[in-house]
């Protein structure tokens, strides 16, 4: 996208060095995965909480994606005129409040507009977080984009325990996730300075909105949610398996989520 060369043009002027930027962004990507960790440790209490059936719980998580799926094409559009850094300065806290927001949920509608807004900021900080990637790969001068994507896998690792020792404390959601929202507020004002800086894009507006899809994107775009939605069974149904069928303690019903992201992580 122009965003990203735009970024790409202006890595030049960066003062910082090229291993300060990536650490920058592995942070964005760690602080990314905690806070959905967090939100998916937390499943199976605030399923418990509102009482929800499985069938309701399936109905209201198909909000997040949706939130998701709905703000794809603005997200692009906003991050190719405004940059990256900007859209993830904007993001980022946006990400963590949603995540606070949730805990407040008393109700299955009130947990399917607090997901529904969780997927909104979340696909912000996707498409910007991913583009700052690429800006920061280039500055790097190597192939660093796994590492920044394995950043992720071990802030969702590091979630799962987080979620495993606030159970284990007899924390609520509710802390648990203005503690997580705090983290991550405070890490992204320390280190939004070191992410490769971009200007506006004229370009951005010249292009089309929507985009046809075509040969090998399409077959990556299938193997992408095949890919997504065995993904998305673990984040959504592990912990409720552990809690209900396999009648696991309730300090250890997260384990099997976090092994899972364990295996994420390697």
């Amino acid at each position: 996208m122009s965003a990203s060369l735009t970024e790409l043009e202006y890595a030049s002027e960066i003062k910082y060095s090229p291993k300060r930027v990536r650490l920058a962004v592995s942070l964005f990507y760690f602080g990314q995965g905690v806070c959905f960790a967090s939100w998916a440790s937390r499943i199976p209490d605030l399923k418990a909480s509102m009482n929800l059936s499985d069938a309701e719980l399936g109905s209201i998580l198909l909000a997040l994606p949706l939130g998701q799926l709905l703000t794809m094409p603005i997200s692009g559009r906003l991050t190719a005129i405004f940059g990256s850094r900007r859209m993830l300065t904007i993001g980022g806290p946006l990400y963590a409040l949603a995540l606070s927001f949730l805990a407040f949920a008393t109700a299955g509608w009130h947990l399917g507009i607090f997901l529904f807004l969780f997927g909104i900021a979340g696909n912000i900080c996707n498409i910007a977080l991913n583009t700052q990637g690429v800006a920061a790969e280039r500055y790097y001068g190597k192939p660093i984009m796994t590492s920044f994507h394995g950043a992720w896998s071990i802030g969702g690792f590091s979630g799962a325990l987080i979620g495993l020792l606030m159970v284990n404390l007899g924390l609520t959601p509710l802390i648990h996730f203005v503690i997580i929202a705090v983290i991550v507020w405070l890490h992204i004002f320390i280190n939004y300075r070191f992410l490769v800086p971009g200007e506006k894009s004229t370009e951005a507006k010249k292009t089309s909105l929507f985009t046809k899809p075509q040969g090998v994107l399409v077959q990556l775009g299938i193997i992408g949610f095949c890919s997504m939605a065995t993904e998305g069974a673990m984040f959504d149904w592990s912990g409720v398996y552990f809690k209900e069928i396999v009648k696991a303690p309730t300090q250890l019903v997260i384990l099997g989520y976090a092994s899972f992201m364990v295996m994420m992580a390697s």
